[in-house]
Formats: structure tokens, sequence, C-alpha cells
């Protein structure tokens, strides 16, 4: 067992190596087939880069666009 309480309940894997229970849903929805967008990603007016450099701004100007693209998404 684990000996730094809080590492206890993080990742997939126990310390003993046996898989969390997250890891048959993680390999459930794995295996799904995804819904590509209708209306693709044109909504999305930054790059990868530009994001991440205000990514809590950036998601919070996203998202309402988002919600109007994707109504059902949402």
């Amino acid at each position: 067992m684990d000996e730094a309480v809080a590492e206890r309940y993080f990742g997939l894997w126990r310390s003993d190596y046996s898989p969390k229970p997250a890891v048959v849903e993680i390999e459930r929805l794995a295996g799904m087939e995804r819904n590509h967008p209708v209306n693709g990603f044109d909504w999305i007016d930054i790059s990868p880069e530009e994001y991440y450099l205000f990514p809590r701004e950036n998601l919070r100007r996203l998202y309402p666009v988002f919600c109007a693209q994707y109504p059902e998404e949402a």
C-alpha cells in the first residue's frame, strides 16, 4: 500500500498494479464510435498555441460560441 495517503486516490492503477474501476470505463469509451461535429471547428478562431497562452480566458470566451453551435451538446 502506498504510504503517501494523498497518492492512494490518483491514477488508474493501484500500487499492486491492478486496474481501478475507471480503467474499465475508459476501455469502454475508447471502443465507442464518436460523432464528428456537423459544423466542423471553424468557430474556433485561435490556434492551440494562442489558446494555451491564456486558457481560462479563452475557454470562457469560446464556450458560449460552442453552445451556440452545438446546443444539444451544451
